[in-house]
């Protein structure tokens, strides 16, 4: 049934292959690692440091609880199916490649960005932002399903479970208001419970990534403790993308160091790790410090 679901909706879009394509690939970067981080780095250096950790929260403890439910039920993807086609992207904004093996149930992309966009909208309280979420959210899923790399039911559970950490992340923050040092030590007892179902390479990284954003935010809140509205529009621009190359140059160039070591599971959490540290709060006690 979910097989044939597949194969239909591909072929609705068959007639013009080559654009959408082209097009789906483009929706599903909006679940992507890269999206995230960029998004989060212009809500945490120039606009509300609050509501980007809420969804940075909100975001990486659904990264962390998919690896979980993906090892915990094994469900294959419908690329396993030769029925079903499969399209390969590579690049640096999106990749499907080497996804034979890996697991379907749910889908990461789909949960990641419903959770993302639910803790936001929570706070925003924009009718116009909803509407978008709703949009981006359904060409997401629509997209997992088009490149045969997940099956509809996938999907739909990713944006149940979306909506449910994205709300209760949402609603934690705000009832623990000012004590948010729980919930990052939290989120070190739940990283650590992840190794129970750590299995390759980006469980590690996962784990890594909330290691250092619960133990940066609290060096951050007790030394740092910076405001990303203060500054000009000039110094906030000069401060983002100043940021942005460097954490996204980090993290390059620590993946380019490490392969040259080899494919040690351990080096994923390591560089994750740094980059996050220094994201959270490296680069805020070094802006803060030279008044940027």
């Amino acid at each position: 049934m979910q097989v044939t679901f597949s194969i239909w909706f591909q072929e609705l879009f068959s007639s013009f292959r080559a654009f959408f394509d082209v097009f789906f690939g483009i929706c599903t970067f909006f679940g992507e690692e890269l999206f995230f981080l960029v998004l989060f780095l212009i809500f945490y250096y120039t606009i509300n440091k609050r509501i980007a950790k809420i969804f940075g929260v909100a975001s990486i403890v659904s990264v962390g609880l998919n690896s979980a439910l993906k090892e915990l039920c094994k469900i294959e993807r419908p690329i396993e199916d030769p029925n079903v086609r499969y399209v390969v992207i590579d690049n640096f904004f999106v990749n499907t490649k080497k996804l034979e093996g890996t697991y379907s149930f749910p889908s990461g992309h789909a949960m990641l960005t419903t959770a993302l966009f639910t803790s936001i909208g929570l706070n925003l309280k924009n009718k116009r932002f909803w509407i978008l979420s709703i949009f981006v959210i359904a060409l997401v899923a629509m997209s997992r399903i088009y490149l045969g790399v997940h099956f509809l039911i996938d999907c739909v559970v990713g944006i149940v479970l979306g909506v449910i950490i994205g709300y209760l992340i949402h609603l934690l923050y705000k009832k623990i208001n000012n004590k948010e040092y729980f919930i990052y030590l939290a989120l070190i007892l739940f990283a650590s419970l992840l190794f129970i179902f750590a299995a390759n390479a980006d469980d590690f990284k996962v784990i890594g990534a909330i290691y250092a954003f619960s133990i940066g935010s609290i060096l951050e809140m007790r030394f740092v403790d910076f405001n990303p509205s203060e500054g000009s529009i000039v110094k906030k621009i000069i401060r983002l993308v100043i940021g942005a190359i460097l954490v996204i140059a980090l993290k390059e160039g620590l993946k380019y160091l490490f392969n040259l070591i080899g494919e040690y599971n351990i080096l994923h959490l390591i560089r994750y790790f740094i980059v996050g540290m220094f994201a959270i709060f490296g680069y805020p006690l070094f802006f803060k410090k030279v008044k940027l």
